[in-house]
């Protein structure tokens, strides 16, 4: 473990914790009801309409499970939620390889 590679590390950290503040960007009820809507449209198990709900309350989310839990799924509700909400914000999707990069804009695109 190099010197280098704790500083870059501990420096992702500290940024990261500063986005990580609450934000909400809908009232509770109002959360509620869309979620409900989206629900309807396509449903969710308890843990994925959990997720949608903890990234509408802060700045920073990070969507992460093994294969097959929903993690596209997930992503692409909340894109949905998050475009309903202000067509105008600006939204950064990131994945840790560039093929994992290419599948999520695929499968986003559909």
């Amino acid at each position: 473990y190099l010197h280098r590679w704790w500083h870059a590390e501990v420096a992702v950290a500290d940024c990261l914790r500063c986005l990580d503040v609450p934000s909400p960007l809908l009232p509770p009820q109002q959360m509620q009801r869309r979620l409900d809507a989206l629900g309807r449209q396509a449903p969710m198990h308890a843990d994925q309409r959990a997720a949608l709900q903890c990234a509408l309350m802060r700045r920073l989310s990070v969507i992460s499970g093994g294969p097959g839990t929903g993690k596209t799924f997930v992503l692409a509700r909340l894109l949905i939620l998050l475009r309903q909400i202000d067509a105008g914000l600006r939204i950064a999707v990131a994945a840790p390889t560039g093929k994992a990069a290419a599948r999520l804009g695929e499968a986003l695109h559909r």
